[in-house]
C-alpha cells in the first residue's frame, strides 16, 4: 500500500419541486478510498457494518403508497468485490388495501442491468493461478487459505471439478465477471382477522415471485424461475394497567404493562440453485436472524426453500409523555425452529433478546444477546450493549461492550467502547473514542477531536492513535460537514459510527 491513505466521500440530498403529491428527490452516496484495508484499519464501525461501500447515484419518487426508484451504481474501487447497476428502475408498493377490500397488497418489481466483479488483486495474484489448478494440486490449498467469503465458495467448487469439465466455465464467470440483466417481481396478500374472540389476531399471507435473467455471460444465455411462499402471523395482547404509578426520577408518570406473544410460520418453495447460476444480490455473513417474508428479503439471487418458524414475545412498557403515551422500555424475545433450514441444518436457532430503554432524554441503554438454549441452535453466542448518558447538558459519555464466541466466519471478539463528548461553548466541543480488544489486551484506537460549529458547517479536526498488532498507526484528520444534513448531529464523529 502507497503511504497516501485516504478517504473521499460525497453525500448529497437534492429536494426536487414537481406539480404533484409526492416528494421526489436525487441522492448521491460515494466513496472513494485509497485502499481495501483504510476502513479496518481507521473507521472500524463503518468497517463492520459496510466494509464495501457502494456508490450510487439515483433519483426517487416517494408517496404514501409506494416508492419509485432509478438509480446507477458505479465501481470506483476495484481493489474489493463490487457490483454495478447501470441502471436499475425498481418499484415498491406498501402494504395497503386491494381495491377497497379487507385484503392487503404489497409487493416490489425491478428491471435491471447487473454485473459483478472479482478485486483485482485478487484476480491478478490468486484467482487466475488457482483456476489452472485441481483439488489434488498441492499449491490449490495455498492460494485456498488467501480467500474467504463468496471468493473461496466459488473457488472450492472450481476445484472439485476435473480441469476439462465445462462447468468451470460457468463458475469462473461468476466468479470473476458477473453480468446479466434481471427482471424480478414478488407480490403478496394479505388478510388481517383481528380480535377473534376478543383476544386473537391472525393475518395469513401468500405471494408469488418471478425471476427472469437474460443475456447472461455463461453457457445458459437466460432462465427464469418462480417462487411461491405461504405464511401466517398470529398473536394474542394482554395489558395491566398500573394507574397512576409515578417516579420522576426516571420518568415515570403512570405504568401500563402490554405483553405480546407471537407466532409466525413463513414456507418458500422455489427452484434449487446451480452454482454457476448469477448471484449478485446474495446473502452476507451476519449475526443477525434473516427476515421472513420475501418482501424484506434483499437478497434476491440466493432465495432459496425454506419453511420456518419463529415464536417470541414482545413485552412493552408505556407511561405518559408530554400527554401522549410513551415507550419506557422494549424487549422481544424470540427464536426460529426449523422446518427446512435454507442456509444448513439447524433445527433451531439461537434465543434472541432485543431490549431497548429510553426513560430519559439524557439516558437510553440498549442491549442485544443471543444464545443456544436447544442443541448447538445458531453455535455462537453473541452479547452487545451501549448505555448513553447525559449528566449535565455540557457533557455526554457511552459506554459500549461487545462479546462474540464461536461464530463460524467472525472472529471471536470481547471489545470496550467509551466515548465522550464536551460542549465548552456554544461554538466550541471536545470529543474522545477508546476502543480496547480485552481478549488479547490491545489497545486498538485512542482518538481526540476538536469541533467547531460555523452556523451551518461543523469543522473538526481528529488526532488518532492504532494499534492494528503489527505497527503503530499515528493519524491527523480534518472533516467540514453540512450540519443540516439529515444524519449529522452533534458529537460528530470523525472516526465512528
Amino acid at each position: 500500500m502507497n503511504e497516501d491513505r485516504y478517504r473521499i466521500e460525497l453525500k448529497h440530498r437534492l429536494e426536487l419541486d414537481f406539480p404533484d403529491d409526492a416528494d421526489w428527490r436525487v441522492d448521491a452516496n460515494m466513496t472513494l478510498l485509497s485502499d481495501q484495508h483504510y476502513l479496518e484499519d481507521f473507521q472500524t464501525d463503518d468497517y463492520r457494518i459496510n466494509p464495501a461501500p457502494d456508490n450510487t447515484l439515483g433519483i426517487y419518487r416517494q408517496d404514501e403508497a409506494s416508492l419509485l426508484s432509478l438509480y446507477a451504481r458505479a465501481r470506483l474501487n476495484d481493489f474489493y468485490r463490487a457490483d454495478t447497476r447501470t441502471p436499475e428502475v425498481s418499484f415498491d408498493q406498501a402494504r395497503a388495501p386491494l381495491f377497497g377490500l379487507p385484503i392487503l397488497h404489497e409487493g416490489n418489481t425491478s428491471l435491471g442491468i447487473i454485473g459483478e466483479q472479482a478485486a483485482d488483486p485478487t484476480r491478478g495474484a490468486i484467482l487466475n493461478p488457482l483456476l489452472q489448478l485441481s483439488a489434488g494440486d498441492p499449491d490449490a490449498d495455498q492460494f485456498l487459505r488467501q480467500l474467504s467469503g463468496y471468493d473461496r465458495q466459488l473457488a472450492e467448487q472450481i476445484l472439485k471439478l476435473p480441469l476439462n469439465d465445462p462447468r468451470r466455465a460457468a463458475i469462473r464467470n461468476q466468479l470473476l465477471d458477473s453480468s446479466y440483466a434481471r427482471f424480478n417481481t414478488y407480490q403478496e396478500l394479505s388478510l388481517p382477522i383481528n380480535n377473534i374472540g376478543g383476544f386473537l389476531n391472525i393475518t395469513p399471507q401468500a405471494g408469488l415471485g418471478y425471476t427472469y435473467y437474460s443475456a447472461v455471460d455463461g453457457p445458459v444465455d437466460s432462465f427464469d424461475r418462480t417462487y411461491l411462499h405461504a405464511g401466517t402471523e398470529s398473536s394474542v395482547k394482554f395489558s395491566k394497567d398500573y394507574g397512576d404509578f409515578q417516579y420522576h426520577p426516571l420518568g415515570l408518570d403512570g405504568m401500563k404493562h402490554v405483553l405480546q406473544p407471537y407466532a409466525a410460520w413463513s414456507f418458500v418453495s422455489t427452484d434449487d440453485f446451480d452454482p454457476g447460476d448469477p448471484q449478485v444480490d446474495r446473502l452476507t455473513p451476519t449475526t443477525r436472524p434473516r427476515p421472513l417474508d420475501p418482501t424484506r428479503f434483499t437478497a434476491v439471487d440466493e432465495l432459496n426453500s425454506w419453511n420456518v418458524v419463529r415464536l417470541g414475545t414482545r413485552n412493552r412498557l408505556l407511561t405518559k409523555r408530554d400527554s401522549q403515551s410513551y415507550e419506557w422500555l422494549y424487549l422481544e424475545t424470540y427464536m426460529d425452529a426449523f422446518i427446512n433450514d435454507p442456509e444448513g441444518a439447524r433445527t433451531v436457532s439461537n434465543l434472541y433478546n432485543d431490549m431497548r430503554w429510553q426513560p430519559l432524554p439524557w439516558l437510553s441503554v440498549d442491549v442485544n444477546t443471543q444464545y443456544p438454549i436447544a442443541g448447538n441452535g445458531s453455535g455462537f453466542n453473541e452479547f452487545s450493549g451501549k448505555v448513553r448518558f447525559m449528566p449535565s447538558q455540557d457533557f455526554e459519555f457511552s459506554l459500549g461492550y461487545r462479546s462474540l464466541n464461536s461464530h463460524p466466519v467472525f472472529e471471536d471478539s470481547n471489545s470496550v467502547n467509551f466515548q465522550t463528548y464536551s460542549r465548552l461553548n456554544e461554538k466550541w466541543g471536545i470529543g474522545t473514542r477508546h476502543i480496547i480488544e480485552l481478549d488479547d489486551g490491545t489497545f486498538e484506537l485512542e482518538q481526540y477531536t476538536l469541533h467547531r460549529d460555523l452556523g451551518n458547517w461543523v469543522a473538526g479536526m481528529g488526532l488518532t492513535h492504532r494499534d492494528n498488532r503489527l505497527r503503530q498507526e499515528y493519524g491527523m484528520i480534518f472533516s467540514l460537514t453540512l450540519k443540516d444534513f439529515p444524519t449529522v448531529s452533534l458529537p460528530l464523529q470523525i472516526d465512528g459510527e
